[in-house]
This record gives structure tokens, C-alpha cells and sequence, in this order.
């Protein structure tokens, strides 16, 4: 308070002290909104900066001006107008003594604004301009974050390596390390994505282990250890070591329950049981899951890999219920189509075809990825056909066919619906079905069986030289 109060009767003194009519002097002029600002009274401090600036245009701490101008936006978390300030102290002011700070001001702003390319480029700029700048350390970094952010995450780990090896005593080098490791572990994410890990990617993987390995090892305390953790324990399941990734993932859970990721600890270990065809040991990491965090984002995919966990225990009534749940409580949850799928699988497998049909409708209804839908109408197809109802299965299989040509069921579709025309008597649209699939996949291990059934039909065509051919 007596410092406010003693800057009060400051800034009355610099005003009383002008004579009327006359401008405030330079300097002092710029002290009162120095003064201002360093008390965060920045509304006040920005109107002294543009009186400063209009007053005295030429003055060597113009520019200056400009650059506190601008940083108070900045600290405001006001980005678009600070950029412009920052912009005017590079354009403007050529001699300002801020002019690095500036440079590196607008490369945070524009990163804050999410305009990671440019933000990259006025950070290149700074480090081509001020290789040895105080403030060095810190643009490599957000120069890293600025690459990882556009998914180059190879330039990005790069730079939070300069980091680490050319300023291991900077307060950003712990960070840099973790950075670096997540770059990694990344990059590897994104080259696997949809692929077979190849020597290369479990290379990858492997770096984004030791990284994160060693940063625990250096930075036992810092607050990034669980999500070291927990990265560290998602590269080895890609790495297929079931028992460490267990291991990691069980202590982030118990020496920070309270974590963002503690919730995917446990639904890691989970996943790690059915990975090790250990369903009974991931219906008790599920359910642990729900139990402790019920109100948790993750709880309706919790609830559907239960519900798988408990259909590979064969135990269906009690999966259909937990994948039914997920329908019924979370009904706009991306997991629903999946949750359908299962539950209709297993009352498949209890021998349910008309729960079964009803459960692959919805499924079919709520417009899944095609693949899930391709195998849907199969399944469709499959129940159909079991209850010796070949018109509504063949139309299910020509369904799936017609709507979904490049499918891997596609081939198989194409055989049961030539079977549903041999039950329904028409040997000569069996006939079609069959051509269908050789014409379209030759080399499917189907053909041999299909060249067999147009032999059929064209037998039942009593096409005798056909069906020897054949």
C-alpha cells in the first residue's frame, strides 16, 4: 500500500510539476509510464506510452516506448494487438534496444495465436540475427514447439536437442528433454500409423524410451514425471514389453492418483491384459477404472473394452449389458457403432439372430465407419442366413458389396449371396454371384471354392460342358 500510495504522490508531483500548457519532459515522461506499467496499471501506461511516442517521434527511447507499448498487451495475453507493437518496433525502429526482444516477442505472440509457420519463421529469423542472445536458449525451444505443433516432429526433437546440449544449465533443458523424448514418440506414432512397426519405427521408439527414461533419471522431482511415465509406458507396449509397460503404468497410477493421465494408466493396464489374452486380468483393471473415476471422458471406452473383455470370457449376457450401457448412457460417444457391433456379435454367439439383426440395424443406423459397417451387413448377412431367411440375407450381402466394393468382406459377401440363390432355387443368379467374384478377385482365397460352385450351377443348368470345364 505505502508503495502505491508513494507512487501516487510520484505521478501527482510529475504532473504539478509542468508548468501548465507545457509538455512533460522526455524523460520524465517516460519514467511515469514506466512506472505505471512496472504496478501493472497497464490501460494508464499505454495512454503515457502514445503521448510519449506522439510527443517525441525522434527521441531515442521512441522505439522503446513502442516495444513497452506492445509488452503490455503481451502481458495481458492480448497476442494480435501485441504483434502489431512488436511489428511497428522492427519496422520503425531499426535502433531500438529492444529490437531482438521484439523479434522474439512476435514470434511468441504469433505462436500463441496458433500461427506455428510463421511463428517459425520470425524464430529462424531471431537466431539467424542473435546467435548469441540471452534469450537463445528460449527460441530454439519454441522453435521446437513451433514444428511440433505442425507435426515435424524430426526438426522439432532437433531443436529441443540444441536445447539440452548447448544450454544444459537453462531452466527450459528439463523440458527440452521431455519435449524432445514426445517428439520422438510421435514421430514414431505418426510413421506407424496403420503400418507394421518395421526396424526403422522400433528404432524410433526405442530413442523416445531412453529419452524419457533418462529424463526421470535426471529430474526425479519435476512435475513432468508422470506424464514421463505414462509415455514411456505406451512405447512399450508398441514395443511389446507387456510386463515394464505394467509396471510404469501401475506406478504413475499409485504415486499420483490424482493426475490427469492416472485415469489412462489404468485403462492402459487394461489394454495390456487383452493384448496378453488375459481377459479375466482386464475385466479387473476396467472395472477398477469405472469404480474410481465414474464420471471420468474415458469411462465409455472403459465400458466397451469391459464388455469385450467379458464376451472373450464368453460371459455374453453380462457383455451385451456393460456394451449396451455405453449405448444408452452416452449416446453421442464415438464408441457407440463399436459397442453395437460386439453386442451384436455376441448375441450372435448365443444364437440370438434377431437380437443380433436388431443391434447390427442400429449399428447400421448410426452411420459407422465403413469398415464397421461392411462388417455389420456381413454379419447381417451371416444371421439371415441361419434363419434360413436367403432373401433378406442376400440382399445384405449385395448390400455390402454394392455400397462398400473395396471391403475385405467384399470377396466373401459376393459367395454367400451366390449360396442364397442356390437355397432359393436360382442357379442361374448363383451363377452371377460366383462370375462376380472371380471376375473381381481372382487371386481370393475364395476363387478355388467359387470355380466349384459355377460348376454347380451351370450342373443345375444342366450345362454339362460348362460345368465340366469348371
Amino acid at each position: 500500500m505505502k508503495r502505491l500510495w508513494g507512487l501516487s504522490i510520484a505521478i501527482g508531483w510529475l504532473f504539478l510539476s509542468a508548468p501548465v500548457g507545457a509538455e512533460m519532459p522526455a524523460e520524465q515522461m517516460f519514467r511515469l509510464a514506466y512506472g505505471l506499467q512496472q504496478n501493472h496499471n497497464f490501460s494508464l501506461a499505454r495512454t503515457q506510452w502514445d503521448k510519449f511516442i506522439q510527443a517525441y517521434p525522434q527521441n531515442v527511447r521512441a522505439g522503446d516506448a513502442q516495444y513497452l507499448w506492445a509488452e503490455s498487451w503481451y502481458t495481458q495475453g492480448d497476442y494480435v494487438r501485441a504483434a502489431e507493437g512488436f511489428r511497428r518496433v522492427l519496422e520503425q525502429y531499426p535502433q531500438s534496444q529492444y529490437l531482438p526482444e521484439a523479434r522474439y516477442r512476435l514470434a511468441r505472440c504469433l505462436f500463441q495465436s496458433e500461427r506455428y509457420v510463421e511463428a517459425g519463421r520470425e524464430l529462424r529469423a531471431f537466431l539467424m540475427g542473435y546467435a548469441e542472445n540471452y534469450l537463445t536458449p528460449e527460441a530454439w525451444y519454441w522453435l521446437g514447439e513451433s514444428r511440433y505443433r505442425q507435426g515435424n516432429y524430426t526438426a522439432a526433437s532437433q531443436d529441443f536437442a540444441c536445447v539440452v546440449e548447448r544450454f544444459p544449465q537453462h531452466e527450459l533443458a528439463p523440458i527440452a528433454l521431455y519435449s524432445e523424448g514426445r517428439a520422438y514418440y510421435d514421430r514414431a506414432r505418426a510413421e506407424a500409423q496403420g503400418n507394421s512397426l518395421t526396424g526403422a519405427g522400433r528404432s524410433v521408439f526405442e530413442q523416445a524410451d531412453a529419452l524419457l527414461a533418462g529424463f526421470n533419471q535426471q529430474f526425479p522431482q519435476s512435475s513432468l514425471v508422470a506424464d514421463t511415465l505414462y509415455y514411456r509406458a505406451e512405447t512399450l507396449v508398441v514395443l511389446e514389453r507387456y510386463p515394464q509397460a505394467l509396471s510404469l503404468y501401475d506406478e504413475l497410477y499409485k504415486r499420483f492418483p490424482h493426475h490427469a493421465l492416472a485415469p489412462y494408466a489404468v485403462y492402459g493396464r487394461g489394454i495390456v491384459h487383452l493384448l496378453q489374452e488375459d481377459p479375466v486380468g482386464a475385466d479387473k483393471e476396467f472395472r477398477q477404472l469405472i469404480d474410481a473415476y465414474p464420471t471420468h471422458a474415458v469411462i465409455p471406452l472403459a465400458r466397451l473394452r469391459l464388455g469385450q473383455a467379458l464376451a472373450r470370457q464368453e460371459k455374453f449376457q453380462p457383455a451385451v449389458e456393460e456394451l449396451m450401457t455405453v449405448a444408452v448412457r452416452y449416446p453421442e460417444s464415438p464408441f457407440v457403432p463399436r459397442a453395437l457391433y460386439t453386442a451384436g456379435w455376441c448375441r450372435m454367439r448365443e444364437n440370438k439372430d434377431n437380437e443380433a439383426i436388431n443391434l447390427f440395424q442400429r449399428l447400421l443406423d448410426a452411420e459407422p465407419s465403413q469398415d464397421l459397417a461392411a462388417q455389420a451387413l456381413f454379419l447381417v448377412g451371416n444371421a439371415f442366413y441361419r434363419l434360413e431367411r436367403y432373401d433378406s440375407a442376400g440382399k445384405a450381402y449385395r448390400d455390402l458389396y454394392g455400397d462398400y466394393p473395396d471391403s475385405v468382406w467384399a470377396p466373401a459377401a459376393m459367395y454367400w449371396a451366390g449360396w442364397c440363390e442356390f437355397q432359393l432355387g436360382k442357379p442361374d443368379a448363383a451363377l452371377s454371384e460366383f462370375e462376380r467374384l472371380l471376375k473381381n478377385f481372382p487371386e481370393h482365397a475364395l476363387a478355388a471354392e467359387a470355380h466349384l460352385r459355377v460348376g454347380d450351377a451351370y450342373f443345375r443348368l444342366e450345362k454339362m460342358t460348362e460345368a465340366r470345364r469348371e
